[in-house]
């Protein structure tokens, strides 16, 4: 369900429409041999084990009213 707290809810899934584009898949332009496949293999990796430092969730502080804050720095 898309709700607020939900992070796809303002920008939706992050896919890529090659066809778009064009005729061809991106892959068919690199060689199999390429060291770029395994770069972006590794890479691919990498994001995957850095996506959880980045996820938020509703651990998170919630903004504080404006007027709220006005008062609570008044008093300090």
């Amino acid at each position: 369900m898309k709700t607020p707290s939900n992070p796809t809810f303002m920008r939706g899934a992050d896919t890529f429409t090659e066809s778009l584009f064009t005729i061809r898949r991106l892959d068919d332009f690199v060689p199999k041999s390429h060291p770029l496949r395994s770069i972006r293999a590794m890479a691919n990796q990498a994001l995957v084990k850095m996506d959880r430092l980045f996820a938020h969730g509703d651990h998170r502080r919630q903004p504080g009213q404006p007027g709220r804050l006005a008062r609570h720095q008044r008093r300090t």
